[in-house]
């Protein structure tokens, strides 16, 4: 806004919301990605009225969250163990590897849909309950450096 002498304000955020203060504060829903239109109406005293519109561009932001324990039981709750990830779009390689005790590579997977229901190589048997490692490895189109994650999960059934 950079109205002079307005002292009635309308925005209007992706033709939908409207606000009368002079500044308001806005959050655009989901926090989605994308292009989002944004229009501010001003009058002043004596009913002169003026208009612009510009586009805001709301890009991606990359959030990773890995649980430490699921319950792979049958019961249809939590039965996978993967990482929840917002911003899947900025992702160019992921790599995401389970370890055994003796650090043998017992699921892996590039598919960041994809989860470890506690199967061992393919499913030829399924691992124990208890703890076993985990390194999870990103390389994102924003031109940051690939990312690592290591840690533990713990199987409990």
């Amino acid at each position: 806004d950079l109205s002079l002498g307005a002292s009635d304000y309308l925005w209007t955020f992706m033709n939908i919301y409207n606000f009368t203060a002079a500044s308001p504060v806005f959050t655009f829903p989901n926090e989605e990605a994308g292009e989002y239109l944004v229009c501010l109406l001003v009058t002043n005293a004596a009913g002169c009225t003026d208009t612009e519109c510009a586009t805001v561009t709301v890009q991606d932001e990359l959030v990773v969250y890995i649980p430490n324990t699921f319950t792979p039981t049958g019961d249809n709750i939590n039965e996978y163990f993967k990482p929840s990830i917002k911003g899947e779009s900025l992702i160019l390689t992921y790599e995401f590897d389970i370890f055994n005790r003796w650090g043998d590579v017992i699921f892996s997977t590039k598919d960041p849909s994809e989860g470890w229901n506690g199967n061992v190589k393919g499913g030829g048997y399924y691992a124990q309950d208890g703890v076993y490692a985990w390194k999870l490895r990103l390389k994102t189109n924003n031109g940051q450096e690939p990312l690592e994650w290591e840690g533990h999960v713990t199987i409990l059934r």
